[in-house]
């Protein structure tokens, strides 16, 4: 059901209902030395509360407003609430704060949250929700969100309807079967889903599973770098042959994987995305060969300027003769926020690859394909292409394989997670 926001004015005070219980009883007081800032607000049912500082009617920017501390970004289960925001001088904060000072506060459902929510890795359950890159606190450049911190993005994919897959006229569409079908087929979904705005980093695959070592490790910004060598399914899931095959036995892992420790540090079903929910996310609305509707026009093997926005392939990845991954985020965003969905290193989806993976092109869209079921998985499909592919082979389209039991270091993880239920 699409939200729909209603705002309502109490003086300087306003706050935005999202599908949520509203916050009642704003108040607002400013200490006279410090500007410190202190909102008070009631709710009658938990929700998701973030908050908005304006002066003068006119927002000063999320950018600005951001270290706020208290029960603002976050879900919020008490009756009796309150936060504080510490205007900063290096923003301009004293000079915004000593106008007409107000607040507008929004509440969100856990089904309808906004877009950003971020996973502390090293306290247990803690996550906060941010309504823009800009109200991320440090901003989306952070090394937080590298480190200690998982970024996710919401991805509002119940009841959405994609074409998935390449028209046959694609430029650098491959024709050979051993590398996948790629026939255009429509998905839709029954359920939204967070996944990772960054590809997951050798510094948060160390703080789940601190005895792995990256090919990488060397480099001074390795820890920036995609989790590439551990990548092997066995090490996130478990050995298929002991219960924990997908689709069959759903998102069940093993004890003491990485997706195990993980679920239990944040209470989060984190997991790999099926190909369907990769392709959808990787897309954000583009039926190009390319994010945001760019296309590589005739694909040669050389340098092409839209695939160097936003990936790094064979042209551009090399550092001194040696082709490698780099650390993420650095390279354009799609249309959703995500950074890296082409190039850089490949990523692995729960399905296993089968180069006619059985698509329904004719009735209705397949709804939450899990791809083939097999009860003896030899690989598993892996999407966005890797930084030693040439540029056909790192299209949104293209997909790949990996062993099941093995590690590589052209391939890594973008994690994907439901949203929680409290």
């Amino acid at each position: 059901m699409k939200k729909i926001a209603v705002i309502l004015s109490a003086g300087f005070l306003s706050f935005v209902a999202c599908g949520a219980t509203e916050a009642q009883g704003v108040s607002l007081s400013t200490d006279p030395t410090t500007r410190r800032v202190t909102v008070s607000y009631s709710l009658a049912a938990p929700a998701i509360v973030t908050a908005e500082f304006l002066t003068n009617g006119v927002p000063i920017g999320m950018e600005k407003s951001w270290a706020m501390a208290g029960d603002v970004n976050k879900y919020v289960t008490n009756s009796a609430c309150s936060f504080a925001w510490q205007p900063r001088a290096e923003d301009g904060g004293f000079e915004a704060a000593a106008g007409d000072l107000s607040v507008r506060i929004t509440t969100w459902t856990l089904s309808e949250p906004p877009p950003y929510m971020v996973v502390m890795l090293n306290v247990f359950s803690n996550r906060f929700y941010y309504t823009s890159e800009k109200a991320l606190p440090g901003g989306i450049g952070d090394a937080r969100y590298r480190g200690d911190n998982l970024l996710m993005r919401f991805i509002p994919a119940a009841g959405a309807t994609f074409l998935m897959g390449s028209p046959s006229s694609e430029a650098g569409r491959n024709p050979r079967t051993d590398w996948g079908d790629e026939a255009r087929h429509y998905v839709s979904f029954s359920n939204n889903f967070y996944i990772g705005v960054f590809e997951l980093t050798q510094w948060q695959m160390a703080s789940i599973m601190p005895s792995l070592v990256s090919t990488y490790s060397g480099y001074a910004d390795s820890r920036f770098r995609p989790a590439e060598t551990f990548s092997g399914e066995q090490v996130f899931r478990g050995w298929r042959n002991n219960g924990y095959r997908w689709p069959q036995d759903d998102h069940k892992v093993a004890s003491n994987t990485a997706f195990d420790v993980l679920r239990k540090r944040t209470g989060l079903l984190f997991d790999f995305p099926t190909e369907a929910q990769w392709e959808f996310a990787a897309r954000a609305g583009s039926e190009t060969q390319l994010p945001k509707g760019l296309s590589m026009g005739n694909v040669s093997n050389s340098y092409c300027a839209n695939t160097d926005r936003f990936g790094w392939v064979t042209f551009n990845s090399a550092v001194d003769g040696v082709f490698q991954s780099h650390p993420v985020g650095l390279k354009e965003e799609n249309g959703w926020g995500l950074y890296d969905v082409i190039g850089n290193v490949g990523e692995i989806c729960l399905d296993t690859y089968d180069k006619d993976n059985p698509f329904d092109l004719v009735t209705a869209p397949d709804v939450d394909p899990p791809g083939y079921e097999t009860t003896d998985r030899i690989t598993m499909v892996v999407r966005g292409g890797e930084f030693e592919n040439y540029l056909q082979n790192d299209r949104l389209a293209t997909r790949g394989m990996q062993s099941y039991s093995s590690s590589s270091r052209l391939s890594g993880v973008r994690l994907w997670c439901l949203p929680p239920e409290e």
